[in-house]
């Protein structure tokens, strides 16, 4: 369906494609001049209506708010080939479906890490009034240094109680599947998470008290020799 390797605004070399969505299609990329792998998302043609236009446009626009370290930033909203695209940063590390799929577990220090991440993140959208999506696995990184790193889930529109909610049961649900079971404190790992995913987030103090209980437990962590952050072998 798509002729790849691909040109396109003089600049992104498309090599493969990321995601295939009902209105976009996502990218991964070259960008020639700086040598850097990015991610391109190009508005399909038949949504480059005037309103489909505008609601990509006002979506890139929300991105560019969500100012997060952890998060992709938007680099560069350009039109060609009579379609809007917007490139933007793309992280190193492994999808946590990657993981998933290949049976591994992470350390329950590692999924405190995870937790507290997410939480960092509804934090900074509750506070920046910015709507967004829920993240997919495959749009979470693992990186080497043991940290993690997210794609951009800022959309337009008005941020939500049930946008805040689905940001943290999806959380604990990949902790529910990745949680090494056999390791010390493993078992409250699991239970926090659990309550994450059956969370009723109706407060944005809720992702603040969440970050709060992680902080602790990844504290006594540190002090029983149980914060290893090594990825378990497939068992």
């Amino acid at each position: 369906m798509y002729t790849l390797p691909k040109l396109l605004g003089g600049q992104y070399v498309l090599t493969s494609v990321r995601k295939d969505l009902p209105e976009c299609v996502v990218f991964a990329a070259t960008q020639k001049d700086l040598r850097r792998e990015v991610l391109v998302v190009s508005l399909k043609p038949a949504c480059c209506t005037l309103e489909g236009k505008a609601r990509f446009v006002a979506a890139a626009r929300a991105q560019s708010l969500c100012r997060h370290s952890f998060v992709s930033a938007p680099l560069e909203l350009f039109e060609a080939d009579g379609a809007w695209h917007l490139a933007r940063e793309r992280w190193s590390g492994t999808p946590l479906d990657v993981l998933m799929a290949n049976g591994r577990l992470l350390s329950p220090m590692q999924c405190c890490v995870l937790l507290r991440e997410i939480c960092h993140l509804v934090i900074t959208l509750d506070a920046m009034r910015l709507a967004s999506i829920r993240l997919e696995p495959d749009e979470v990184y693992l990186r080497g240094d043991g940290s993690f790193r997210f794609d951009n889930p800022a959309v337009c529109g008005s941020r939500t109680q049930a946008m805040r909610e689905q940001a943290l049961k999806a959380a604990g649900s990949w902790v529910l599947h990745l949680v090494d079971m056999s390791r010390e404190y493993s078992k409250r790992t699991e239970s926090l998470a659990l309550r994450m995913v059956q969370t009723q987030a109706s407060s944005a103090l809720t992702a603040v008290n969440f970050s709060e209980e992680v902080s602790i437990l990844q504290y006594q962590m540190g002090f029983t020799g149980a914060a290893s952050s090594k990825i378990a072998p497939k068992t």
